[in-house]
């Protein structure tokens, strides 16, 4: 599922919206795009490809996951592989585990992808609302 915000400078959301066809084509100064992509199909990988002209090869990463962390700068944006420690209850028990989030990024947007939902996005998430 795919769904945007476009946060303020001053911390107030501007917009929220589901779906890439409603993302806006510029975003003023003083404002930043964050598109919020959770369990992505392949269809809504490619949309975002091509929306937002992301590199095949970090789309690749994210396709095939279990990627080493990194940051790479490809032309127009950036990509980073980020592995969080979190903890998980499963089976009335707390397990350790590590989420993997990959993160396109460039000055007027962000784009976090996640496999399942994530407590560490939802939580900056609403530190910046």
């Amino acid at each position: 599922m795919i769904s945007y915000r476009i946060l303020r400078h001053d911390k107030g959301e501007k917009e929220r919206s589901v779906g890439l066809p409603g993302v806006p084509d510029s975003i003023p100064d003083m404002e930043i795009l964050w598109v919020d992509v959770v369990e992505p199909s392949d269809e809504e990988i490619k949309g975002l490809q091509s929306t937002f002209g992301l590199d095949e090869y970090a789309i690749e990463h994210v396709l095939v996951g279990n990627q080493r962390p990194k940051i790479e700068q490809y032309e127009k944006h950036n990509f980073s592989v980020i592995h969080v420690p979190v903890r998980k209850q499963l089976n009335g028990e707390w397990e350790f585990d590590v989420e993997e989030l990959f993160v396109f990024f460039q000055k007027k947007w962000l784009i976090p992808v996640h496999r399942e939902e994530s407590e560490t996005v939802k939580s900056v998430i609403k530190r910046t609302s």
